[in-house]
């Protein structure tokens, strides 16, 4: 029996489905990475939606935030506004920005009595007291009494940057012996007794001017106008700063201690209550000053009434703060500056004490500080500067060879660097540390600043330059090498030999001569060059020495002490240096005609080099090149 035939047709296509089939999984497996890879990008947008809506969610939560504080704000000055028509006894003035609770000693306040006090040193207090009157002349006038624990004159200045120069000064000065003191304006023109001069008569416009000393205390009392023409105007309300000193003695001199008080001038207000009303204290009322308010409520004590209702709604009005304890009088009597000596004013209460005693002397550390300063720099500019310019202009002097005296030169230089970094390094610290003591907050965020030398001087600047300059001109002068002094060891021979002059050299001599003469002529140029910018910066730097024991002396009160320090060290170096070089020149002079006779090849320059092989002097600046 015969099988049936199969058409090959047939078998392809059976064979084509049998390899679809196979393939199949490979299809499937793609199709469940583009899922997963779809639900991933899926997943990802959706943290990222949601990280926007809350993003979104919390911006609106904070502009509702910030509008429900808005409305609360306007909601309090509404309940503000609406609290002063409720007690008329809260009286407002300009002073926003002081909310501390303080008891005024007095019922009513007296504006011809002193209401300010303040410490400048241990010795020295001011009370003060500022009358405002549009309609009087110069627009009211500030009262001022200063009081020194002993014997000397007494200054006072109002300034506009802190600093004497070019102000106008109140100075007492005592005269013991005929007991006519003087109160008078001086102009403040200089530093020294010599540049401060009394005005002209017509511009002595002090009220009440007096001046009392006794074995303890010396006390000066004056009225100025807030305005007067040709002076720096005082600013009621606004901050003023002022400049207060003291001498060593009663004649006027450099001063002993110094401060600069930077304070705000607050009108005295005088009581506007009637004396049967709630100021009397037979009512039971102590009158309050929140220093944007003066309050008078009842203590309790008679007729007034509790104080918890007001007293918590000013709390929560922010105008006082009820964890504060007002003083109570004894305490504040115990809190003032009393001064045991007799005058008519003795008898006087301050309403406010303004500061705890401080000095206006800069602290022990900017002095040690600076005075390292000065060390440092006497040495650079005084001592290693002078040993460098000798070593380079006396090479060879008195029988040394010129080796030695470039290591001597290499590491002066080196000493110079590491000085002047030192003098620079200790600079900064003292300024950072004098910036630090020379603030100090006081009560009512009013500032009290010591009195740092605020004038602008070319010190700092030029002492930042001398600092790059010489860094760079001592690395330049420590990196110098010798000159090669083993080259010319070729031409050391027999006398005969030098004698004989250039014709015995064959011509790789005669080019290693040329050779020498190129590096020795340039080694002579650039050590010239290099001794005329060093005696520049010698003479910029005791410039800067000078400036700096000014500052110093200005400072921390010193006097002829650092200049004799200074000038014996730095005198006695140049001294010696000048000597030896004045050495030098006898000595060139003498040996002028000797060289002159000798047979020198200047074509050439070989006998020179013979000079520089056998560590022969050469000067930098020999006779026969001037």
């Amino acid at each position: 029996m015969t099988e049936p035939s199969v058409d090959a047709s047939i078998v392809n296509a059976v064979e084509g489905s049998g390899s679809e089939a196979t393939r199949q999984p490979t299809g499937r497996s793609s199709c469940t990475k583009v899922v997963v890879t779809l639900l991933v990008v899926m997943g990802f947008l959706g943290s990222v939606m949601k990280s926007t809506n809350k993003t979104a969610a919390l911006s609106n939560l904070g502009d509702s935030r910030r509008r429900l504080h808005h409305a609360e704000r306007i909601k309090k000055r509404q309940r503000r506004s609406l609290h002063d028509k409720e007690h008329p006894q809260l009286l407002r003035h300009n002073n926003k920005h002081h909310r501390d609770l303080k008891l005024l000693q007095r019922d009513f306040v007296d504006c011809s009595k002193y209401q300010y006090s303040l410490s400048i040193t241990d010795k020295l207090h001011i009370k003060y007291v500022v009358n405002v009157d549009d309609m009087a002349p110069g627009g009211g006038s500030l009262s001022v009494e200063m009081v020194y624990q002993g014997q000397s004159w007494l200054g006072f200045a109002h300034s506009e940057r802190a600093s004497m120069l070019g102000s106008i000064g109140v100075i007492g000065i005592p005269d013991p012996e005929s007991e006519q003191h003087k109160v008078q304006k001086y102009s403040l023109g200089g530093k020294d007794p010599g540049g401060v001069w009394p005005l002209v008569p017509f511009k002595q416009t002090l009220i009440n001017a007096t001046l009392e000393q006794t074995d303890d205390f010396t006390t000066m009392r004056f009225t100025k106008l807030l305005m007067e023409p040709g002076e720096l105007t005082l600013q009621p309300k606004l901050s003023n700063t002022f400049l207060f000193a003291h001498g060593l003695s009663n004649e006027l001199g450099y001063h002993e201690a110094r401060g600069v008080a930077v304070l705000d001038l607050q009108p005295c207000i005088p009581s506007v209550l009637p004396e049967n009303d709630e100021g009397n204290p037979a009512s039971g009322k102590r009158r309050y000053d929140t220093g944007g308010y003066v309050i008078t409520i009842g203590d309790g004590s008679g007729g007034g009434g509790g104080t918890d209702g007001l007293m918590s709604e000013l709390a929560e009005e922010g105008l006082i703060d009820q964890s504060f304890a007002a003083p109570s009088s004894e305490e504040y009597q115990q809190s003032q500056f009393a001064v045991n000596h007799d005058d008519n004013h003795s008898n006087e209460t301050v309403v406010h004490s303004v500061s705890e005693p401080t000095t206006s002397r800069l602290t022990s550390a900017s002095k040690i500080w600076w005075t390292l300063h000065g060390v440092f720099a006497t040495l650079t500019c005084g001592i290693l500067l002078p040993i460098v310019l000798g070593s380079s202009l006396l090479q060879g002097c008195c029988g040394g060879k010129p080796s030695s005296n470039n290591r001597l030169y290499r590491w002066a230089n080196v000493l110079v660097v590491v000085m002047v970094t030192a003098t620079f390094v200790t600079a900064v610290i003292g300024a950072q540390q004098e910036s630090a003591n020379n603030t100090t907050t006081v009560d009512h965020q009013r500032l009290l600043k010591q009195s740092a030398n605020n004038s602008k001087t070319l010190h700092s600047p030029v002492g930042l330059t001398l600092f790059i300059v010489l860094t760079f001109y001592s690395l330049t002068g420590s990196l110098r090498s010798c000159l090669p002094w083993n080259v010319g060891s070729q031409f050391r021979g027999s006398d005969d030999d030098r004698k004989s002059g250039p014709s015995d050299f064959n011509s790789d001599d005669m080019k290693s001569s040329l050779d020498l003469i190129s590096i020795a002529t340039f080694r002579v140029s650039w050590d010239r060059s290099h001794c005329i910018v060093g005696i520049i910066l010698l003479g910029l730097s005791i410039w800067q020495c000078l400036t700096g024991m000014e500052l110093f002396q200005s400072s921390f009160h010193e006097s002829w002490f650092t200049n004799a320090i200074f000038w014996g060290l730095s005198g006695t170096t140049m001294g010696i240096v000048c000597f030896l070089c004045f050495l030098q020149l006898v000595s060139t002079v003498a040996t002028s005609g000797v060289l002159s006779d000798a047979p020198r090849s200047d074509s050439n320059g070989v006998n020179l080099i013979l000079e520089f092989a056998n560590d022969a002097p050469v000067a930098l600046f020999p006779l026969s090149a001037i």
